[in-house]
Protein backbone atom coordinates (compact mmCIF):
# COMPACT_ATOMS: atom_id res chain seq x y z
CA UNK A 1 0.00 0.00 0.00
CA UNK A 2 2.56 2.02 0.96
CA UNK A 3 3.89 2.20 -2.57
CA UNK A 4 1.19 2.97 -4.56
CA UNK A 5 1.18 6.38 -2.54
CA UNK A 6 4.27 6.99 -3.18
CA UNK A 7 3.49 6.72 -7.19
CA UNK A 8 0.28 8.67 -6.36
CA UNK A 9 2.38 10.88 -4.60
CA UNK A 10 5.02 10.95 -7.52
CA UNK A 11 2.48 11.40 -10.21
CA UNK A 12 0.75 14.67 -8.71
CA UNK A 13 4.08 16.40 -8.42
CA UNK A 14 5.14 15.65 -12.17
CA UNK A 15 1.50 17.07 -13.17
CA UNK A 16 2.18 20.67 -10.81
CA UNK A 17 5.39 20.60 -12.06
CA UNK A 18 4.12 20.49 -15.47
CA UNK A 19 1.54 22.77 -15.38
CA UNK A 20 2.97 25.20 -13.38
CA UNK A 21 6.58 25.11 -14.79
CA UNK A 22 5.86 24.81 -18.59
CA UNK A 23 6.19 27.72 -20.93
CA UNK A 24 3.68 29.89 -21.84
CA UNK A 25 1.89 29.67 -25.23
CA UNK A 26 0.10 32.41 -26.87
CA UNK A 27 -2.07 32.38 -29.72
CA UNK A 28 -2.06 33.35 -33.14
CA UNK A 29 -2.67 36.83 -33.68
CA UNK A 30 -5.81 37.22 -35.54
CA UNK A 31 -6.67 40.83 -35.24
CA UNK A 32 -7.70 42.52 -37.98
CA UNK A 33 -6.48 45.78 -39.27
CA UNK A 34 -8.67 48.51 -39.46
CA UNK A 35 -8.63 51.42 -42.08
CA UNK A 36 -10.69 54.93 -41.63
CA UNK A 37 -11.12 57.17 -44.77
CA UNK A 38 -12.92 60.53 -44.04
CA UNK A 39 -13.51 62.85 -46.76
CA UNK A 40 -12.18 66.54 -45.85
CA UNK A 41 -12.71 68.48 -48.57
CA UNK A 42 -13.38 67.71 -52.47
CA UNK A 43 -10.80 65.10 -53.44
CA UNK A 44 -9.29 64.93 -49.98
CA UNK A 45 -9.33 62.31 -47.39
CA UNK A 46 -8.17 61.82 -43.91
CA UNK A 47 -6.77 58.01 -43.53
CA UNK A 48 -5.99 56.06 -40.35
CA UNK A 49 -4.56 53.00 -40.86
CA UNK A 50 -4.49 50.15 -37.73
CA UNK A 51 -2.32 47.35 -37.47
CA UNK A 52 -1.81 44.98 -34.68
CA UNK A 53 1.27 43.94 -33.51
CA UNK A 54 2.69 40.96 -34.54
CA UNK A 55 6.59 40.12 -32.76
CA UNK A 56 7.04 43.69 -31.69
CA UNK A 57 6.41 44.79 -34.70
CA UNK A 58 3.19 46.17 -36.53
CA UNK A 59 1.56 43.08 -38.57
CA UNK A 60 2.77 42.54 -42.25
CA UNK A 61 -0.44 43.65 -43.49
CA UNK A 62 -1.12 47.30 -45.32
CA UNK A 63 -3.36 49.40 -46.56
CA UNK A 64 -3.11 50.81 -50.47
CA UNK A 65 -5.34 53.53 -52.04
CA UNK A 66 -6.04 53.76 -55.65
CA UNK A 67 -3.59 54.71 -57.98
CA UNK A 68 -4.71 57.73 -58.43
CA UNK A 69 -4.58 58.98 -54.77
CA UNK A 70 -0.98 60.69 -53.12
CA UNK A 71 0.21 59.54 -51.39
CA UNK A 72 -1.20 55.97 -51.59
CA UNK A 73 0.28 54.34 -48.79
CA UNK A 74 1.31 55.26 -45.06
CA UNK A 75 4.24 56.53 -43.24
CA UNK A 76 5.72 55.41 -40.44
CA UNK A 77 2.87 53.83 -37.94
CA UNK A 78 3.48 54.76 -33.97
CA UNK A 79 2.85 52.83 -31.41
CA UNK A 80 -0.49 53.81 -28.99
CA UNK A 81 -0.25 51.12 -26.49
CA UNK A 82 -2.87 48.80 -28.05
CA UNK A 83 -1.77 49.02 -32.04
CA UNK A 84 0.27 50.59 -34.25
CA UNK A 85 -1.10 53.90 -36.11
CA UNK A 86 -0.36 55.71 -39.28
CA UNK A 87 -2.21 58.46 -40.39
CA UNK A 88 -2.18 60.64 -43.25
CA UNK A 89 -4.15 63.10 -46.16
CA UNK A 90 -3.97 61.63 -49.65
CA UNK A 91 -5.34 63.52 -52.54
CA UNK A 92 -7.67 61.27 -54.87
CA UNK A 93 -8.69 63.14 -57.98
CA UNK A 94 -12.00 62.18 -58.44
CA UNK A 95 -12.61 60.48 -55.34
CA UNK A 96 -12.40 57.02 -53.62
CA UNK A 97 -15.59 55.51 -56.46
CA UNK A 98 -15.26 55.95 -60.06
CA UNK A 99 -17.84 54.53 -62.22
CA UNK A 100 -17.53 53.47 -65.48
CA UNK A 101 -20.22 55.00 -67.98
CA UNK A 102 -19.04 53.74 -71.13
Amino acid sequence: MQFVGRQILALMIFVVGALGFGAPSYGHALQPGYLELRLIDKDLYAVVWKTPASGGRPMAISAQLPERCNPRTPGQPIWNGAAYVARWTANCPGGLCQTNTS
